[in-house]
């Protein structure tokens, strides 16, 4: 029964038909309440799934013939003149035609050479579904009658097409735009969506929008809880969000802002908090040799020893290979060679892992060496970065020998999901996998987790070459230096 307001019912108390339909009152008004002041704020829409617009074959084609896909959608809509907030259309819901000549759902019509606006309201009538026997009182004859009549009223919705911009009552869904045949030339989505960062409805469509924290009075300052003068204990910070919709767009603008990408579900490929700390701040260049910069042909680049990239707190050492005299590496104005480390590749069988033995074997001898070499590294998928172990050799299509025994648990017969590292990198003449060193303008060069340049070239600083040493980026001019 209702919440906020109860029929009083009195001892002896006649009920009729205003009583029962105040009781509908009073429970659909506590649901509209209960979404206005826990997900929405005070009269706004937003569509939570579905109401898409079937675009197949629909640019070019008759206005007319307009389908919106609406089976299994659903909307939230504070601002209907009608309560009931919720709707759901049930599955099996055939799509509608946006044509009233077809379809007694739509009010209105598409106009050629326009911009025709297109929402929905919701409206309540009788579900003529549920015919049955009802006895009726007629006052007149001072007797009863029967008929059969409608037994419920249902929720439902019309589709309003109009040629101005939405009333406040209806939820905008999709802008089309008509030529002076009435044939569709364009398509908007206008949905303003309850899980979407992006703004929509009634303005222009806004995929960069960002929640708005208020500088001026709350913000992002967090005011002390106890006050003795102007400023009020009751403001600051994430007080000012007053709902679960602007809750959830302020969560999701701080993972945009965090992630420094356009929106905040854009992807960042093998990359995460840990591995930035980690190749940022505790991965070191260090070797023993002389790197050289050919003083006959600009931007060749030559070391004559292995050099290794070293994470610490890692097990990991990435190992360059010497590059003592071919010219593979040569790089024009503007360009960095660079190494996309590979990292954390999963396995397809499991591998036996035994304390205090060097032998790793897949369950069922199944082949998975292919992709590995001595001086990678495997682990448990579920360890951390110091629990990597270094191959010293490939034996066998499903056996590796490591450089050390197996000093954690035994995984068993059954075995573990275990992932590799490629430890190994070298200088190519034709750059085929991320085992070899790229070129690429340094805008070009990958920006994630496992990309990690050697030498970058720059005219406009006088022809130097930037090197990554184990202290910061060193300029080399001639000749050759010390790693």
């Amino acid at each position: 029964m209702s919440v906020l307001r109860s029929l009083n019912v009195l001892n002896q108390m006649r009920i009729d038909v205003p009583h029962f339909r105040s009781l509908e009152s009073a429970m659909r008004n506590d649901f509209d309440d209960l979404l206005k002041s826990f997900v929405l704020a005070q009269g706004e829409s937003y569509v939570i799934r579905g109401l898409e617009i079937n675009m197949i074959g629909l640019i070019g084609s008759s206005a007319n013939s307009t389908q919106l896909i609406v089976e299994n959608s659903s909307l939230f809509h504070g601002s209907s003149n009608v309560s009931g907030t919720f709707y759901r259309v049930p599955a099996g819901t055939d799509n509608e035609t946006l044509n009233s000549t077809v379809n007694d759902k739509v009010d209105g019509a598409f106009s050629p050479n326009s911009i025709n606006y297109v929402g929905i309201e919701y409206v309540r009538q009788v579900d003529d579904t549920t015919t049955g026997q009802a006895y009726l009182w007629v006052p007149s004859s001072k007797s009863e009658i029967t008929k059969n009549v409608p037994l419920a009223q249902i929720l439902t919705y019309k589709i309003v097409i109009t040629t101005s911009i939405w009333a406040s009552n209806v939820v905008p869904i999709t802008i089309i735009e008509t030529d002076t045949s009435n044939n569709v030339l364009s398509v908007t989505d206008q949905r303003p969506m309850l899980f979407r960062l992006g703004s929509a409805g009634y303005n222009t469509p806004n995929p960069s929008y960002v929640y708005p924290w208020d500088n001026q009075i709350e913000g992002r300052n967090e005011n002390f809880y106890k006050s003795t003068g102007s400023s009020s204990p009751f403001r600051g910070g994430d007080k000012q969000i007053l709902s679960f919709k602007e809750w959830a767009d302020a969560i999701m603008s701080e993972l945009k802002l965090m992630k420094g990408t356009s929106h905040w579900f854009d992807s960042l490929p093998n990359i995460s908090i840990g591995d930035l700390f980690l190749k940022s701040m505790n991965l070191k260049v260090t070797g023993r040799g002389s790197l050289f910069h050919s003083e006959t042909f600009a931007g060749q680049i030559n070391w004559d020893r292995d050099f290794y990239l070293k994470i610490i707190g890692s097990r990991v050492d990435y190992r360059i290979l010497a590059n003592l005299s071919t010219n593979y590496i040569t790089l024009s104005d503007g360009e960095c060679a660079y190494v996309q480390l590979n990292e954390k590749q999963a396995m397809a069988p499991t591998l036996i892992l035994t304390n205090g033995n060097a032998v790793v074997n897949s369950v069922g001898s199944v082949a998975w060496t292919s992709n590995v070499l001595a001086g990678d590294y495997i682990k448990l998928a579920s360890a951390d970065e110091s629990k990597y172990y270094k191959i010293q050799t490939v034996d066998t299509a499903s056996q590796v020998t490591l450089t050390s025994t197996y000093a954690e648990t035994s995984t068993g017969s059954s075995g573990a999901i275990c992932v590799y590292t490629w430890g190994v990198y070298q200088a190519s003449a034709a750059p085929s996998t991320n085992r070899h060193i790229k070129i690429a303008l340094k805008h070009e060069v990958p920006i994630d987790g496992s990309a990690f340049w050697l030498f970058f070239r720059s005219v406009e600083t006088g022809n130097r070459i930037k090197q990554r040493t184990k202290k910061e980026s060193q300029t080399i001019i001639a000749g050759n230096i010390r790693i």
